[in-house]
């Protein structure tokens, strides 16, 4: 059982003892490794002097999320960013190739950056490592948040995102988790570490047990009013052993709701359809979970 005791106890005390608590904990010690090109290194810095000059600061979270994520368009789409033999401790920075996940967590992590006082490259590192590991505390390949329910509760116990899945529909969402535990070979780490792997399926055990919510697809049009922009669109599969097969974030035009996204076949992109219509296509899809950026 993972235990959350420190961020309940945070909880209890005013949001802006929360904020210094949480900057602690995610800036300190400062990641000891990293893994980026010149090339990305270069393309974070313009980003972060971009949103200097245009005071993206200024505008509320999920605005300046989407001016972000759309400075990427159209960034191609590269699978497992993250599992390509790079080192256990090494935080991987990849923005000119992108999965889901990778192009969601590193939007996430330029807008708080971008949120603090003197914005650096420094900075975007912690802000990345605090969102893309349990606790914000890289500590090996089993640290690191692999299913996305379990990266929305991480992430929500962190203070930074805020799960309003249940506010949209009180469907519950049971799932069982076992897809990497199944799969072990396809996993460099998993194969032939039999500790790990029994690890991982404790944790897949334990975020079954936990209470999840979604919208179903079928309520999304209803529903899409209380969705913002910037807001973090996880769909869910009905794929065995899966939870959630895609990942983006919510973005309006006029007065229709879109999927900004990392697409597979054509990269980052502003779906055309609306995102209740591109998901009235997907057979394997069941709806969405809709995690509101909150830092």
């Amino acid at each position: 059982m993972i235990e959350y005791s420190l961020f309940k106890i945070v909880h209890q005390h005013t949001k802006s003892c929360l904020s210094l608590i949480l900057m602690l904990i995610c800036s300190i010690p400062a990641f000891a490794q990293l893994t980026c090109s010149d090339k990305d290194h270069t393309t974070i810095v313009q980003i972060l002097r971009t949103a200097e000059t245009k005071n993206w600061r200024e505008l509320p979270d999920g605005e300046s999320l989407t001016k972000i994520g759309k400075a990427f368009i159209p960034t191609p789409y590269v699978a497992n960013t993250l599992e390509q033999g790079m080192k256990e401790d090494s935080l991987i920075i990849n923005v000119s190739g992108m999965d889901c996940t990778t192009f969601v967590e590193q939007v996430l992590a330029l807008g708080m950056t971008i949120k603090k006082n003197d914005p650096s490259f420094e900075k975007f590192g912690q802000s990345l490592e605090c969102i893309r590991y349990r606790g914000g505390n890289k500590e090996g390949y089993f640290s690191r948040l692999h299913y996305f329910t379990d990266w929305i509760d991480d992430n929500e116990h962190k203070s930074l995102i805020e799960n309003i899945s249940r506010t949209l529909s009180p469907e519950q969402l049971p799932i069982d988790l076992n897809f990497m535990s199944t799969h072990r070979s396809a996993y460099k780490a998993l194969a032939d570490n039999d500790s790990l792997w029994h690890m991982t399926q404790q944790l897949e055990k334990e975020i079954n047990q936990r209470d999840h919510y979604f919208l179903p697809k079928d309520q999304i049009r209803e529903q899409a009013s209380q969705i913002k922009n910037g807001d973090i669109i996880a769909l869910v599969t009905n794929i065995k052993g899966l939870d959630v097969s895609h990942v983006g974030f919510a973005y309006w035009q006029g007065t229709e709701l879109h999927f900004l996204h990392a697409s597979l076949k054509k990269g980052v992109m502003i779906t055309e359809e609306t995102l209740s219509d591109y998901l009235g296509k997907m057979k394997s899809n069941r709806g969405i979970i809709v995690a509101r950026p909150v830092y």
